[in-house]
């Protein structure tokens, strides 16, 4: 399973996402950011991670039985690519859907599955969870409608609708 990804070479800061679930989904705010994005990950699908500048993934092995983890190499399947949304799928068990497209908030089994990327005033991308809200937990508490309900009404940032 994938437990965190690093992105150094899409912005001056680097872009962590810690914390990963077994469903993450990313909703971007374009569908150029999102591109960039996947040609990163790919990178990762692909062994390109060897230098600096280029992605680097956390991968463990979670144990249940033996309550250990050790470090792995995660088999990455592409299962879809087309331009509103990429799906992964890593060892079998973990899925990453990287999208502009909201419904896809509708499928996240807790907060932690949900993280937005968008670029701000100064054009850098800036890549946060929705568990970094505050009021998260109540909203998540009203239910995953009330989530996409907010996705929608913006306000969580990112999402501008199907105009771009």
């Amino acid at each position: 399973m994938i437990t965190g990804l690093e992105i150094n070479s899409l912005s001056k800061e680097k872009l962590e996402m810690l914390e990963l679930t077994k469903n993450t989904i990313v909703l971007f705010n374009s569908f150029e950011l999102k591109n960039k994005f996947v040609q990163e990950f790919s990178k990762i699908q692909n062994d390109e991670t060897n230098s600096d500048d280029n992605s680097i993934c956390y991968c463990t092995i979670i144990d249940d039985d033996k309550a250990s983890e050790q470090d792995h190499k995660a088999d990455i399947k592409t299962n879809i690519i087309y331009m509103p949304t990429s799906i992964f799928t890593v060892d079998n068990e973990q899925r990453f859907v990287f999208t502009t497209e909201a419904p896809f908030v509708l499928q996240c089994n807790n907060p932690y599955d949900l993280w937005f990327c968008d670029t701000n005033n100064e054009n850098e991308i800036q890549l946060y969870s929705l568990v970094g809200f505050k009021g998260y937990k109540e909203a998540w508490g009203d239910g995953v409608d009330n989530i996409y309900k907010n996705v929608i009404n913006g306000r969580y940032g990112c999402y501008e609708g199907y105009g771009r």
